[in-house]
Order: C-alpha cells, then sequence, then structure tokens
C-alpha cells in the first residue's frame, strides 16, 4: 500500500478514507486532487480501488455522469493502469508455474480475486509458450511478454 500512496503523492494527489455511500468504493475528485477510499474495504479490495483511482488521476478524468462511453472509456483505461501498478508479470508468471490457483495468486499479489479474473481476460493474450500482457494500441506494442514451457 505504501507504493501506491507514494505514487499518488509524487502526483500530487491526496488519499483519504471516509465511510462512502453504500455501492461507492472510492473516487477521485479532480478539482480537489483527492482520491477518497472507503474505509470498510478489506485491505486487498483498498489496493485494487486506490490503483484505479490513481489511474484516473494520470489521465485527468473528471467524474462525468454524461456520456455513457466516455465513462466506459475511463474506466477501462483506470483499470489498465491498475493492472500495470499490481501486477507484475514476470511475477504473475513465476506465481502460475507453482500454482495457477486464482485464490492464491490473488492473496500473492495483495489483489482481489475479481481483480484476477479482471486481469485473465482483458489483460492477457496466452499463446503457445509465450504469455502476452498489457497490449497498448496498435499492432505489437506489448507492455510485457513472458516466455514460458508449453
Amino acid at each position: 500500500m505504501k507504493d501506491l500512496l507514494a505514487a499518488a503523492n509524487d502526483m500530487g494527489v491526496v488519499v483519504s478514507t471516509t465511510r462512502l455511500p453504500d455501492g461507492l468504493l472510492g473516487f477521485y475528485a479532480l478539482d480537489l486532487s483527492r482520491i477518497f477510499i472507503d474505509a470498510r474495504l478489506t485491505p486487498f479490495e483498498m489496493r485494487v480501488v486506490l490503483a484505479h483511482e490513481i489511474g484516473h488521476a494520470h489521465y485527468g478524468h473528471a467524474c462525468d455522469r454524461g456520456a455513457t462511453e466516455s465513462i466506459r472509456s475511463h474506466e477501462h483505461r483506470a483499470d489498465r493502469y491498475a493492472a500495470r501498478l499490481l501486477i507484475p508479470p514476470g511475477e504473475l508468471a513465476r506465481l502460475e508455474s507453482v500454482n495457477d490457483d486464482r485464490h492464491y495468486l490473488a492473496d500473492e499479489l495483495r489483489v482481489t480475486v475479481d481483480f484476477i479474473d479482471w486481469y485473465r481476460d482483458h489483460f492477457l493474450t496466452k499463446l503457445t509458450g509465450i504469455t502476452y500482457a498489457g497490449a497498448r494500441e496498435g499492432i505489437g506494442n506489448w507492455h510485457h511478454c513472458e516466455k514460458h514451457a508449453a
């Protein structure tokens, strides 16, 4: 958690924990340069939500209740940013070689099981003998490539 708090601090963003309305886990207030996280979250949930909100801060996303497509795009970009912060692809590959159970991986990486599921569904592409993580825009621009035994 210290690494995430330091990342937020380096961006000039203050992180506060408070009791938020039910269903709201966290949010980034652009005008205040502040991230609010629900104090009732587990430590792993806090890590995932904080990393996601740091993504919003990185991209300068304002809380916009307008265009649904814009909101979806902002949420997707923040999720991908969180993935880069929380799950080093080489470490994931190493851990998967020990045990690929999603609960084991979540515990070892200090994230939620749901985040492991999201990461596998949206951030990884596995081909014979190689796992690619974090495709960027454009062909062949991968954030990480890990070779492994088939």
